[in-house]
């Protein structure tokens, strides 16, 4: 659960990001933040320079 905790940390650390649920068995998370900053893809690269997260993945971005 490390690599989720860390990983839960930096995505709510961003101050467009209002929430972030973390999934350890798919390795994916669904956040809420602002769509018109964020996206999937923007927050998997970020997601992914965290640590040993390499095969983390963003799928959705709620509003």
């Amino acid at each position: 659960m490390g690599s989720a905790k860390t990983i839960h940390e930096e995505l709510t650390d961003l101050d467009e990001v209002q929430s972030a649920t973390l999934d350890s068995n798919t390795k994916s998370a669904t956040v809420t933040a602002d769509k018109t900053v964020q996206t999937p893809e923007r927050l998997t690269k970020m997601v992914q320079a965290t640590g040993d997260c390499k095969t983390w993945t963003v799928y959705n971005i709620e509003s």
